[in-house]
């Protein structure tokens, strides 16, 4: 489990150098992120756009390969701190008034695409009484609604049903969702292009 955290370290001057590269109209944005107007999140009766992904690859585990998949209108950075004599690096959206995020477990050793349901928690991740199944257990959809262009921890609502689709080989992927989430309410979208990949 290690590993996961080093990898993130080792790509967090990749994702500085990606920075420095965009461009003065677009701060923030990454490299080939989707622009088409079917990019959007769909919640509470308003559509809001989604401008950039970031996949995360990460490694097998028991039956499943883990990968996650976070969608925002804003951009991702970089968030480091020590444990001990150990640097661990996690990325998060900012500036931003849309996002969903989803810990996917594909069947299988590899990155696979397909279309994942949701599953309540079980044991663990990669449990082993889902073998031959695309799940995930731990998502949330994120709407800014008070206006301040900053999603809090009070405007993440997790998701308790639904699927997610992925088609496509990284880094161009197409993701679509239908979820449920614990208002009540249902959350739908897509997105479409080339996600940034920062290990």
């Amino acid at each position: 489990m290690l590993g996961k955290y080093v990898l993130k370290i080792l790509y967090v001057a990749l994702y500085l150098g990606i920075l420095s590269a965009c461009g003065p109209g677009s701060p923030g944005r990454m490299p080939g992120s989707g622009e088409s107007g079917a990019n959007a999140l769909q919640y509470g009766g308003s559509s809001r756009l989604l401008s950039n992904g970031i996949l995360e690859l990460y490694e097998a585990e028991g039956y499943h390969y883990n990968y996650d998949i976070t969608l925002t209108d804003g951009s991702f950075f970089p968030i480091s701190y020590f444990v001990g004599d150990f640097l661990y690096t996690y990325w998060a959206a900012g500036s931003d008034e849309a996002e969903i995020y989803a810990e996917l477990f594909a069947a299988g050793a590899t990155f696979q695409p397909g279309t994942f349901t949701y599953a309540p928690p079980t044991s663990g991740p990669g449990s082993p009484l889902r073998p031959g199944q695309n799940y995930f257990e731990e998502a949330y959809v994120g709407v800014d609604l008070n206006g301040d262009k900053e999603i809090g921890e009070n405007e993440e609502l997790q998701v308790t049903g639904g699927t997610l689709t992925v088609a496509g080989s990284p880094p161009n992927l197409s993701v679509s969702f239908d979820v449920q989430l614990t208002n009540g309410l249902r959350a739908q979208g897509a997105y479409s292009g080339e996600f940034f990949m920062p290990y």
